[in-house]
């Protein structure tokens, strides 16, 4: 990380190679340290300095968390964990946009990686509830520019959202 000179950069590549690693202990069979690396994970997340872009990590990293919990046979601690991350992704503002493409709406995008972990989960009611939150975060997005036509990315955000409701079971949603 020595070439990379800006702090929240650092901190936000640092959380995410951390959950890999605790999705690399997982997978060889040690649950315990992955649930450690994912604590050190979410230390690395409080260093963020970008009240939006802090709360984004954390859900990624709660979120990445649950999946293994799940895995796991820790349903009721997964849950739990996406119920937190669910709460914080209400908290932030509709239109940052998401990192990677500067379109749509991280908000929105969070809420629906949750849904889907959910269904994963098997909660589907919670799941349902919170595809719809997501759908109603989506129609929220401004366009990004001035251009004709910009929606923000919320036409695509919306067939994302009804793809993973048609995936997790739910084809009459959808």
């Amino acid at each position: 990380f020595a070439d990379i000179e800006n702090k929240e950069t650092k901190e936000y590549i640092a959380q995410n190679d951390l959950c890999e690693i605790a999705e690399g202990l997982a997978t060889a069979g040690d649950i315990e340290f992955a649930l450690t690396t994912f604590k050190k994970a979410l230390e690395t997340v409080q260093q963020i300095n970008n009240p939006d872009k802090r709360s984004v990590a954390k859900i990624t990293v709660l979120r990445r968390t649950a999946a293994v919990m799940i895995k796991a046979g820790k349903k009721p601690e997964a849950l739990a964990t996406l119920k937190k991350a669910l709460n914080l992704a209400k908290t932030i503002d509709v239109n940052l946009r998401n990192e990677e493409t500067d379109e749509g709406s991280a908000k929105a995008t969070a809420i629906l990686k949750i849904a889907t972990a959910l269904a994963n989960a098997g909660d589907k009611k919670l799941a349902q509830e919170t595809f719809e939150q997501a759908i109603k975060v989506a129609h929220q997005i401004k366009p990004a520019t001035t251009f004709k036509g910009d929606d923000g990315g919320k036409m695509l955000l919306l067939k994302t959202i009804a793809l993973a409701q048609s995936e997790s079971g739910d084809q009459e949603k959808a």
